[in-house]
């Protein structure tokens, strides 16, 4: 029987069908039920296991790409499931059938426009589909857009699927069908251009089209990283491609041939990415959620602050067993880092740090002593705050001082207690409580940016080597600037640290200059510590040159680093964290600290007239969610303070477990000359909230 619509017959090729506009409508409706609740980009699940049809057009099976177009129509294939069914009716049985569906199989690949080996009428053919289907799913975005104010055609769309449609609801139903719109527009926008090219170009045989292709790909450079290659070129030359590091291949995955994709690629839309891990607590709107913003309040000065709290940390449990060359230690020891974050605005939030765990002063964490000493539990839990401070901008804080955004107070400030970390450590690497002002988008010649920061801290200056007293406590006050060129970016710190008579007041200068040579990362620094008195065992004089280069073997990320540095005298740091490592922590992870329990560091990361290296090999597997470190430190001393050689080798292994878990596993083993050897062994997990 056929159906009429004021007294027209509907060609069953049509979109006014309303049976099957409602029907894709419940497709789509579930699948924004399910994209909400779903695990994240993966393999489509089956049909015969889904209460969805799977495909959006529930189409038959894909015919050859050189199927004559008749424009006939093929009897549309059982649906699987009770929502079965297309706004479009069967799909005609010379159409190649999409693979997959942008919404209901996330991260499948797209369906690929036929070749330029096809005749024209067929690709005319799949050109008149793709614009079928770019209409009909544009039309239902308008539709789900239009239901969220039109009451009338919400409450037919929910008689006819039986749930309640939010304003919400509506809106990602309306998302997942103008994706799916675009799509199908890129889609076409590809079959065009190959009619294009099919039309203007004589037919040639199909070695004399794969020849010029050959001689691009055979022609390039070895060391033409990131210059097009052509997709196919992997098939014409297989592993015989020239590389720029041959006879180097890496141990963990393999990744494709660099080249610039010539296929439309798919909109990642909802549904098609993981489900975001929320922290542990959220109120108000969510870290990185979607959404619509709350309206917030407006203060006196013009500042709109729409308050969120976020709360997230870190708990770590590592069982740990070493010895130094003259004692034992073995434990188990537990750390919690658990922050606060009260976001303001976009620029001005508050965060409050606590480590409840571990106290500062006794350097304890609690857990199980098995050795040194006598075996028992250790109990460091505290309530004490490690972290509070406040930042924000001026310009946002005070928006109404510059109505007319002409005025230069777009001043960054802070006020707190913080972590301050410049050199990547080396210079200085702790949590004082100080006061901040910075300035970006300084403009200078010959640069692109530059940034000037001016700092002062009064209270928590903890000076390596310096013993706790109660009387005078040192200060610091200092500058840094960050400039990047066009090749280089340069880091500069100065700062100077007051202090009693007894430890000596001293400057602390940095620099650094990081850019990437042809295939090779670098980051030369030069630090120094100059007394500004007489020298003490607080205060000293010394200069400490590193190199940190490194490298990716071809096809893979992995990582391939040499950081040899040598030291000048005795060379200390402005202030460190007594859990973390001293100046040569950043170089490796024989010379790193682990920042929790009594562990130490294979190699001692002390500065003083020393010269040595770390390098090493670190391999991803699983998309970077499993890697393996190994690593050969070497630390020669230079001068005559007793300190003796050592080398030593480490291997780390991680693997991530799900989306908050972390499994650490670290051995080394140091060879000390005229000294016992040492070795350690340590397993940790870490559980992200």
């Amino acid at each position: 029987m056929q159906t009429t619509t004021r007294g027209r017959p509907l060609r069953s090729s049509t979109r006014n069908d309303l049976a099957r506009r409602l029907a894709l409508v419940a497709s789509l409706a579930g699948a924004a039920m399910a994209g909400a609740i779903g695990t994240g980009a993966g393999p489509a699940v089956a049909a015969e296991e889904s209460p969805l049809s799977g495909s959006l057009l529930a189409a038959p099976s894909a015919a050859p790409a050189n199927a004559p177009a008749t424009g006939e129509q093929a009897p549309a294939a059982a649906p699987t499931s009770p929502l079965g069914g297309s706004l479009l009716g069967p799909a005609p049985s010379g159409a190649a059938a999409p693979s997959s569906s942008l919404i209901f199989t996330p991260g499948a690949p797209p369906p690929s426009p036929p070749g330029t080996a096809a005749a024209t009428e067929d690709l005319k053919h799949y050109l008149e589909i793709a614009n079928k289907l770019y209409e009909a799913t544009n039309s239902d975005a308008a539709t789900f857009q239009q239901a969220i104010g039109n009451p009338q055609l919400r409450s037919r769309l929910e008689q006819k699927l039986k749930i309640p449609l939010t304003d919400d609801k509506l809106r990602t139903m309306a998302a997942h069908a103008r994706a799916e719109a675009a799509y199908w527009a890129a889609y076409r926008q590809g079959i065009m251009a190959k009619i294009a090219t099919a039309e203007a170009a004589p037919a040639q045989p199909a070695a004399e089209k794969a020849k010029p292709e050959q001689e691009m790909a055979s022609s390039l450079s070895p060391f033409a990283i990131g210059t097009y290659v052509p997709s196919n070129a992997e098939e014409i030359l297989g592993r015989a491609y020239p590389t720029p590091s041959r006879g180097i291949f890496p141990i963990g995955d393999e990744k494709p041939l660099p080249y610039v994709y010539d296929q439309p690629l798919p909109l990642l839309g909802v549904g098609t990415l993981p489900l975001r891990p929320a922290p542990l607590l959220e109120l108000g709107p969510g870290f990185l959620a979607t959404g619509p913003l709350t309206e917030g309040f407006t203060l006196p000065g013009g500042a709109v602050w729409q308050p969120r709290l976020w709360v997230f940390g870190t708990l770590r449990s590592a069982v740990q067993d070493f010895y130094n060359g003259k004692s034992h230690f073995s434990e188990w020891a537990n750390r919690l880092d658990l922050f606060a974050n009260l976001q303001l605005s976009g620029t001005e939030r508050l965060v409050v740090g606590l480590q409840p765990l571990n106290y500062d002063a006794s350097g304890q964490f609690s857990g199980y002593r098995l050795a040194p000493g006598p075996h028992g539990l250790v109990d460091d839990t505290n309530a004490n705050v490690r972290t509070l401070f406040f930042e924000g901008d001026f310009g946002s804080t005070l928006p109404d001082l510059d109505r007319m955004g002409i005025l230069p107070i777009d001043f960054g400030y802070s006020v707190g207690r913080q972590p301050l970390f410049y050199q990547n450590g080396m210079l200085i690497n702790d949590n004082v409580t100080m006061v901040g002002l910075a300035r970006n988008s300084i403009h200078l010649p010959f640069t692109s940016n530059v940034l000037l920061d001016l700092i002062y801290a009064w209270d928590h200056v903890e000076r390596p080597g310096r013993p706790p007293t109660t009387g005078e406590q040192p200060s610091l006050m200092g500058v840094a600037s960050t400039i990047d060129s066009l090749h280089t970016t340069y880091t500069v710190q100065m700062l100077h640290i007051t202090d009693a008579h007894l430890f000596g007041d001293a400057w602390y200068v940095g620099g650094a200059a990081i850019q990437r040579f042809w295939l090779l990362n670098t980051a030369l620094r030069v630090n120094s510590s100059i007394t500004d008195g007489p020298a003490t065992a607080v205060s000293t004089n010394g200069t400490l040159l590193s190199l940190e280069t490194s490298f990716n073997p071809y096809r893979s990320d992995d990582i391939v680093y040499f950081n040899p540095y040598v030291a000048l005298g005795n060379f200390t740091q402005a202030a460190k964290d007594p859990i973390v490592a001293g100046p040569l922590g950043a170089l490796g992870i024989t010379f790193a600290a682990y920042g929790i329990g009594t562990s130490v560091s294979a190699l001692s990361s002390a500065a003083d007239n020393v010269a040595g290296f770390a390098t090493g090999y670190e391999a991803f597997w699983d998309a970077h969610r499993r890697s393996v470190t190994l690593e050969l430190g070497v630390r020669e001393n230079t001068g005559t303070n007793g300190t003796f050689n050592a080398q030593a080798v480490g291997a780390r292994f991680q693997q991530a477990i799900g989306q908050r878990v972390l499994l650490e596993v670290d051995a080394t083993y140091t060879r000390q000359e005229d000294h016992n050897d040492a070795f350690g062994l340590r397993t940790e997990i870490d559980y992200q909230f």
